[in-house]
Order: C-alpha cells, then sequence, then structure tokens
C-alpha cells in the first residue's frame, strides 16, 4: 500500500492481536513503504509490530 489510514492501523492491529493471541503465533510487517512507516513511528506501533525490509528478513524475524 501507498499509506495507510485509520481504518487501515484498526485492521493491522486486529490482525496483530489475532496472531499473537496464539503462544506459537508470530507476525512481522514486511516491505511498508517510508510513509507507512511514518504512521507507524507516529502512533509508536513500530516498537509492537516487528517490520522487515523484505521476506528472507521477515522470515528470520519470525524464526529469530
Amino acid at each position: 500500500v501507498s499509506s495507510i489510514g485509520s481504518m487501515g492501523i484498526g485492521f493491522l492491529v486486529g490482525l496483530y492481536t489475532l496472531v499473537t493471541k496464539n503462544p506459537e503465533g508470530r507476525f512481522v510487517l514486511i516491505g511498508a513503504n517510508s510513509r507507512v512507516c511514518d504512521v507507524l513511528l507516529l502512533m509508536r506501533l513500530d516498537t509492537v509490530i516487528p517490520q522487515a525490509a523484505d521476506v528472507s528478513s521477515g522470515l528470520a524475524v519470525v524464526r529469530g
């Protein structure tokens, strides 16, 4: 996506919460552009939702 609004943030947080409720659930946001990263930073979600630049590094985060 090129940007994200309040509904997108709500969806993302809901999805993150749903996945991580499971003890084995892992969630990584992969390939977010600078606008999306700025919104996550502004809302301090960058400290909660892990991010990775690409699938390979995302898998490394999940496995790590």
